[in-house]
């Protein structure tokens, strides 16, 4: 949560504003998924962690979505008790994968739009559904053709395109209108040569670094072993992470963006 609300600033300066540079525009974008990742994940957890308390056992809803390889992969990975009840009572009743690859596509591709109209009646809710209905519809038909034996992607270029096509769903999640996310688009295209802004490249990457640590981490470490450490380094490691929250949120409230949803 405290990651989220340090990439806030620059995720609504550019959003909430005038389109800028086509490369701040990249950032912002890479930003909000930093931030709506650790926003929506870190309330997760505090709400998992305080059912805990209390003897309840939550269902796990993010699973370090970032690392998936593949467009079904990170639906599996992100929001994973919503994906599972659109799954369970929109994509099956709809026919699922039982009656061709056409109708699996269509199915798909409804679920997903009907998914952005859940977060909100807004075209560019629908548009991000959309781009990742198509995306999802798209990998299935390649998935099951007779091509993808033979031509093996290699896992880095599956994984660069896949968050791709995340990336450019958050522009449109993101985005006040269609018509600013284009703007957007727009201006990334155009933007030649790109003008990295040095502040907010270093800001950002520092962010991003520490999400994508924390899923490596979380994904090949078990959170059970800390106890196994000498005290001295858990008060210590404990420590460190009370002042990262103190500072942060000692200047403002946090805000919850996932909210209004």
């Amino acid at each position: 949560v405290v990651i989220a609300d340090y990439f806030a600033p620059l995720v609504d300066m550019v959003f909430n504003g005038k389109p800028f540079g086509g490369s701040v525009n990249v950032l912002a974008t890479l930003a909000f998924g930093g931030q709506i990742y650790g926003d929506f994940a870190g309330y997760s957890l505090i709400a998992i962690g305080l059912a805990n308390t209390m003897g309840f056992e939550l269902s796990r809803n993010f699973s370090h979505p970032y690392l998936a390889s593949n467009i079904q992969e990170f639906w599996r990975r992100w929001h994973q008790t919503l994906s599972t009840w659109f799954r369970d009572y929109l994509y099956i009743p709809l026919g699922g994968d039982r009656a061709g690859a056409l109708r699996t596509f269509f199915n798909i591709t409804v679920t997903f739009v009907l998914a952005g109209l859940w977060h909100g009646a807004n075209w560019t809710f629908i548009l991000w559904g959309l781009c990742h209905g198509l995306a999802l519809g798209f990998y299935r038909l390649w998935r099951t053709s007779k091509f993808s034996a033979r031509f093996q992607i290699p896992q880095i270029v599956s994984w660069g395109l896949t968050m791709l096509v995340v990336g450019l769903g958050w522009l449109f999640f993101r985005a006040t209108s269609v018509s600013h996310a284009w703007a957007m688009i727009q201006a990334v295209v155009n933007d030649q040569p790109p003008n990295w802004s040095t502040d907010y490249a270093l800001a950002v990457s520092f962010g991003l670094l520490a999400v994508w640590f924390y899923d490596v981490f979380n994904k090949h470490f078990h959170w059970e072993r800390v106890s196994a450490w000498p005290w001295l380094l858990r008060v210590f490691v404990k420590s460190i992470l009370l002042v990262f929250i103190i500072a942060r949120w000692g200047k403002e409230p946090p805000s919850f963006i996932y909210f209004q949803f």
